[in-house]
């Protein structure tokens, strides 16, 4: 599902270049390559490590709704994709099992693969006018990652109020900071959210809750000067957008 819906957004959203669909496949299939080897040149506990690093500057952009250099954001979704496979990927074999039960463990992994290309392909452009598949597959995975090692056990009621926390002083950083049209107000209103969200990375439910709340707070409280849109629609070949100029 993540594959799909970063190579949707790279190749509608961002520039339609030939054969970049190419990357997120070739990085897809690596990273099954790379954790099923007898020695992998990556880690699986780097990887972990790397997860936030890279998936929080990848929603701060997204957030932003940067439009460029190319090659940073074109890099940065790749990059953000490609430790999320292997955190996923690697997750899926250091549980595989014995030898005997391998054949049912592939055919399962398979079947996890076509549900996912059908949700993303088929069902998301019917149920969402945006590419929203792409942010809820980003959370998922980050709410799916293995805990870091050595994180003491806590409360789950916690896991779910810090995020919220999050969500209201995302609401009034926006209220201070706004309208975000300088560098400094969108260092602090995307910055010091970002920052807080990373201290959630030891645990996967607050993290994902965090970025969850990212999402779901900041479009509906900083305006970056983007009009509203008259009409939306979605096809095939992207996203349409009639917006009063």
């Amino acid at each position: 599902s993540l594959m799909i819906g970063v190579t949707t957004h790279l190749t509608t959203d961002i520039s339609p270049i030939p054969l970049l669909w190419v990357l997120p496949l070739a990085l897809y299939v690596s990273s099954f390559i790379f954790v099923f080897a007898q020695k992998t040149p990556l880690p699986h506990w780097l990887m972990v490590r790397a997860l936030p690093i890279v998936v929080l500057p990848l929603v701060v952009v997204m957030l932003m709704g940067a439009n460029g250099p190319l090659w940073f954001l074109i890099t940065l979704h790749l990059a953000g994709f490609f430790v999320i496979a292997m955190v996923c990927h690697g997750r899926l074999a250091r549980t595989r099992p014995a030898t005997s039960h391998l054949t049912e463990f592939y055919l399962w992994m398979s079947v996890g693969g076509a549900v996912g290309g059908l949700l993303t392909a088929i069902v998301a452009p019917i149920v969402f006018a945006t590419l929203l598949e792409y942010r809820v597959a980003l959370v998922l995975a980050c709410l799916l990652a293995p805990a870091l090692a050595g994180e003491q056990r806590s409360e789950r009621w916690v896991d779910v109020a810090l995020p919220v926390c999050l969500g209201v002083l995302v609401v009034a950083l926006g209220r201070i900071a706004a309208p975000p049209d300088t560098v400094i107000s969108k260092l602090v209103i995307f910055g010091v959210p970002a920052v807080a969200c990373f201290a959630f990375r030891r645990r996967p439910l607050r993290f994902g809750l965090g970025v969850a709340a990212l999402f779901l707070v900041v479009p509906g409280t900083v305006s970056l000067g983007v009009k509203a849109d008259l009409y939306r629609d979605r096809s095939f070949f992207g996203v349409y957008r009639v917006a009063d100029v």
